[in-house]
């Protein structure tokens, strides 16, 4: 595609998100860095607070949902909070999460390719959807393991019943 096409495309969907979420009348910011259109949100689920950003990047025309979990994984239990993603994850529809080895933080990531096509409005609202009840559903499992206040094996147990 060219540079010119991307940017086009890029600001389309990025245009169908910011529609969106001013639909849902949810406050939002945005910027620009290096080649992405950044809007940055924050919503909040049963228990705790759910930041997330879309990029949408002009050169490669793909829109990522990344929402970053705001706790820190101990190096104590980084081996079975690893095992953990990796089982949720093979678990998942959409989307996965993500450990981030070098912060220590554990963060959900979804994305969409839109080169030559166009993304509409419910495509996204469904990636939020999405990506929103997955964190909501996991966030607060993970945080009590990370402060050891759940087990690894009622872990286990909580992503073989849901």
């Amino acid at each position: 595609m060219t540079n010119e096409r991307g940017i086009k495309s890029a600001n389309e969907v990025y245009n169908t998100i910011r529609t969106l979420l001013q639909e849902k009348q949810w406050s939002f910011t945005e910027s620009q860095k290096n080649n992405n259109l950044v809007i940055k949100c924050k919503t909040y689920g049963d228990d705790l607070p759910i930041p997330f950003q879309f990029y949408v990047n002009t050169d490669k025309c793909v829109a990522t949902l990344s929402s970053p979990f705001n706790f820190k994984v101990p190096k104590s239990i980084l081996e079975q909070v690893a095992l953990i993603i990796n089982a949720i994850n093979t678990r998942l529809v959409e989307g996965k999460l993500c450990y981030d080895i070098i912060e220590d933080t554990i963060s959900f990531r979804s994305s969409i390719y839109f080169e030559d096509s166009l993304i509409s409005k419910n495509a996204i609202s469904n990636m939020l959807y999405t990506a929103l009840c997955t964190i909501d559903l996991y966030n607060d499992k993970l945080l009590s393991m990370v402060q050891e206040q759940i087990s690894y094996d009622d872990m286990l147990a909580f992503i073989q019943a849901n």
